[in-house]
């Protein structure tokens, strides 16, 4: 019994499905009457005992086994069932067998399979860094060609750099290995490579495209990336195609580029009358605030020198000194009181920002009201000494 149960959990361990004859788990039961009652040297039981399968063998073990001149039978019949057990052992050694040659089949094709997906993948890398090189050396060679002409990266060119930088194929490039070392290939700096490749970035492509003809320098491009940051009066579409200048969409097309460079210069004239504007208010502010600065220190020289004079008439005695120490402090600080507001007044800012005005006017009446208690202090303890 424990050979049989031996048996079946190797064949379940391996998955092997154990082929027995059909009706091999019933009893026969003619085959069992010719094993129980025939003796052992008898043909017909040797021929039903060759016959039968494992439940008849093991029925009539039951019957004859311990019994009186059965001996021979028994030890036939358990003879048998030895047989029998061997030969589905047999069947799972044969299985496992297989089981392991088909698994080391799968193994090996698995292996080769990922050894050839390997190979084909590096083959693809190292075809896809050969066509990297090769179109680094083209653009190389056809910016070369073109600064013969003029020293200008055109937007499909600045695209293709891009691209080369991004993927740091230049690194590969024997003799070069660095962006700067590249830029220098080409014929240009790296400063102005990168930044044709910032307005690439800023404008895209079909901006560039566009205006191309137009003769805008650098100057003018970052006067519109400064413009485009502010984000009021031009602006550039997520997708390229379009532009807005002073509130009016405009498509970029070459049809629409007299528009655009008009619309552009319009734009840029403007630009630049605000900024000598605003370059000469800040000069003439610039010039106020000193002068009244310079009114106000003159101011605060005088006060000075006429606490000096009359620290003359003061009493000189020892217990006096803290007082002439505190009457010049705050002289001084009622200059620097009219010097802060002074110079705060003169600011253009405050005379066109309502919420400044009335912060200013807030803290001059905490100022006037923080006096008057003082004052009203002062007028008490120097009525004290009236009577």
């Amino acid at each position: 019994m424990l050979v049989k149960k031996a048996i079946k959990f190797g064949a379940q361990a391996l998955r092997v499905e154990l082929t027995e004859p059909e009706g091999s788990m019933e009893v026969d039961q003619e085959t069992l009457g010719w094993l129980v009652n025939t003796s052992a040297g008898d043909i017909n039981f040797r021929g039903c005992l060759d016959r039968a399968n494992e439940a008849t063998i093991r029925a009539a073990l039951a019957e004859v086994e311990g019994k009186p001149d059965n001996k021979g039978r028994e030890k036939a019949l358990k003879q048998q069932l030895k047989k029998l057990l061997e030969a589905q052992a047999e069947q799972v050694q044969g299985s496992e067998a297989r089981q392991t040659r088909t698994t080391a089949m799968n193994v090996g094709e698995l292996e080769a399979d990922r050894e050839r997906d390997q190979q084909l993948q590096a083959q693809e890398e190292q075809k896809d860094r050969e066509a990297r090189i090769a179109e680094s050396y083209t653009v190389a060679g056809r910016i070369q060609a073109m600064t013969f002409v003029e020293k200008v990266l055109t937007a499909s060119t600045l695209v293709q750099l891009k691209n080369i930088k991004a993927s740091k194929t230049y690194r590969d490039l024997p003799g070069i290995g660095t962006w700067d070392k590249y830029c220098e290939f080409l014929g240009f700096s790296r400063q102005k490579v990168d930044m044709d490749l910032q307005n690439l970035a800023e404008f895209g492509e079909q901006f560039l495209l566009t205006v191309g003809n137009f003769g805008l320098g650098y100057r003018e491009l970052r006067q519109l990336r400064q413009l485009k940051y502010d984000g009021e009066s031009f602006q550039v579409s997520e997708d390229g195609k379009t532009i807005v200048i002073e509130g009016e969409a405009i498509s970029l097309s070459d049809d629409a580029a007299p528009e655009i460079e008009a619309a552009l210069e319009k734009l840029l004239e403007k630009n630049k009358t605000l900024r000598e504007r605003n370059t000469r208010l800040e000069k003439d502010l610039k010039g106020v605030v000193k002068e009244e600065t310079a009114g106000l220190q003159a101011e605060k020289k005088a006060l000075v020198e006429r606490v000096k004079v009359l620290e003359k008439y003061e009493p000189k005695e020892d217990d006096r000194e803290w007082a002439i120490n505190g009457m010049k402090n705050i002289a001084e600080a009622a200059a620097a009181l009219q010097l802060a507001i002074a110079g705060f007044l003169v600011d253009e800012h405050v005379s066109n920002d309502r919420h400044i005005q009335a912060q200013v006017d807030a803290h001059l009446r905490e100022a006037e009201m923080a006096l008057h208690d003082v004052r009203g202090r002062l007028d008490d303890t120097i009525g004290m000494y009236n009577d």
